[in-house]
């Protein structure tokens, strides 16, 4: 994936890119890319190179913890026929 995602960035070669499977070109100059990944130390260096990075920060551990508490443990709870002192 990392080798079609260089090719499809590389502004000397989307204008002209082939799609294999179609036998169609396409021009992707004008095209956003979207992406996500959960680890960046697995994409490598050149494609990193070639994007922008938006970090979207995750839940803190105390939002884990409250969600966790106050919805997740009551609803599994109930739908087991459990109550909090059988937990």
């Amino acid at each position: 994936p990392a080798a079609a995602l260089l090719e499809v960035l590389d502004p000397e070669q989307n204008s002209t890119f082939t799609d294999h499977y179609l036998n169609l070109p396409f021009d992707l100059s004008s095209i956003v890319f979207v992406a996500t990944a959960n680890n960046l130390e697995t994409i490598p260096a050149p494609l990193l190179d070639r994007m922008e990075i938006i970090e979207l920060p995750g839940y803190t551990r105390d939002e884990k913890v409250a969600i966790g508490t106050d919805y997740i443990v009551p609803r599994q709870l109930e739908r087991h026929g459990l109550t909090p002192s059988e937990l």
